[in-house]
């Protein structure tokens, strides 16, 4: 006999710089309000969210989601960075300025960068299915045509061996 599911009431809090969403299914989040809701001050925290879209528009400090599922993310400007835990099938879209987006624990990540945000570094751990995009050079970056775009994975499996007193680990191509 299946356990039965028991949905959790979405919950929404604001306190000390701090943004927390929690259980949030199906409905989509913007927030653009310069001021209240958007401040390069405030982390924005979202738990257990799914099936949904999160657009953050202006410039905020960071953003983390954990145990999120089918979730697609806009942000214009994120100073600090943006970190995925315990995660499946998240995408991530980056406009103006993204440094760093983390992936930890976490299944089938898509990330879409601009000309703006090409420069963002991506640290995965543990991480799987995950793919980068990003314009081509002097390619319009708002254009979808895919003739416009790279799309590469990011490697899983990693070869590592001594070569004399050191440790050395590359992306292992194929295992053939």
């Amino acid at each position: 006999m299946k356990k039965a599911v028991v949905k959790k009431e979405p919950k929404k809090n604001f306190k000390n710089k701090n943004w927390v969403f929690e259980n949030y299914n199906g409905e989509n989040i913007t927030l653009d309000k310069q001021g209240e809701d958007i401040d390069k001050g405030f982390v924005y925290n979202f738990y257990s969210c799914s099936n949904m879209e999160i657009r953050l528009v202006g410039k905020i400090k960071s953003v983390n989601l954990e145990g999120c599922k089918k979730v697609a993310l806009y942000v214009d400007s994120v100073i600090a960075e943006v970190a995925l835990m315990n995660c499946n099938s998240i995408k991530v879209f980056g406009k103006d300025n993204l440094k760093t987006l983390t992936a930890e624990n976490t299944n089938e990540v898509y990330l879409h960068l601009t000309h703006k945000t090409i420069g963002c570094k991506l640290f995965t751990t543990c991480a799987r299915s995950v793919w980068i995009r990003f314009p081509k050079e002097g390619a319009d970056d708002t254009d979808n045509d895919q003739v416009n775009w790279h799309r590469a994975p990011i490697a899983e499996i990693y070869e590592t061996c001594v070569k004399g007193d050191s440790i050395v680990t590359i992306p292992a191509e194929s295992l053939e």
